[in-house]
């Protein structure tokens, strides 16, 4: 690999201790996967490289964590979805301020955040563990149950997409 005028070859690397621990170091990785580590050929600046590496990653994490709630409990979605929330800064992150609502009989409401102590303004959330859009409908009768409610505040989470309406 050919950096800013230098060349970057194994034997270079094994000059640095740090790079022969890494080599070297036991674990899941076979004998033969020590012995071929080597850095990827590619005209990509370290910082580049890097980059693209997080992005494959990131993709490869999201799609996994993506294909493993689709085939979870729905309830458990559900309770998934309000701990996100919590964790994002609703409610304060206080896990006293939210609920998930029972399994039936919810109107459409699959949770519920309380934004302050007195449980005054609300986040209503619905959760929808979906392999198929989420349509305009669904949206509309989530607003309609918030109007019921007289909440203003609403969210809804998905696993697959929102259904666009073309204009």
């Amino acid at each position: 690999m050919k950096q800013n005028g230098w060349t970057i070859t194994k034997e270079t690397l094994q000059q640095f201790p740090e790079f022969n621990e890494f080599v070297n170091r036991k674990g899941n990785r076979t004998r033969q996967d020590q012995v071929t580590a080597s850095v990827p050929q590619t005209n990509l600046s370290p910082d580049e490289l890097l980059d693209s590496i997080i992005e494959e990653n990131t993709v490869s994490i999201q799609n996994e964590l993506l294909s493993r709630l689709r085939v979870i409990d729905p309830y458990e979605f559900e309770r998934i979805c309000v701990d996100v929330l919590l964790a994002m800064g609703y409610g304060g992150s206080r896990k006293e301020f939210a609920e998930v609502t029972k399994k039936s009989g919810d109107k459409g409401i699959d949770g519920i955040i309380k934004q302050d102590e007195l449980g005054i303004k609300k986040v209503y959330i619905q959760a929808k563990r979906w392999n198929s859009r989420v349509t305009e409908r669904t949206v509309r009768d989530f607003l309609g149950a918030l109007a019921a409610e007289n909440v203003a505040d609403g969210v809804i989470i998905t696993t697959d997409e929102f259904l666009r309406r073309r204009c």
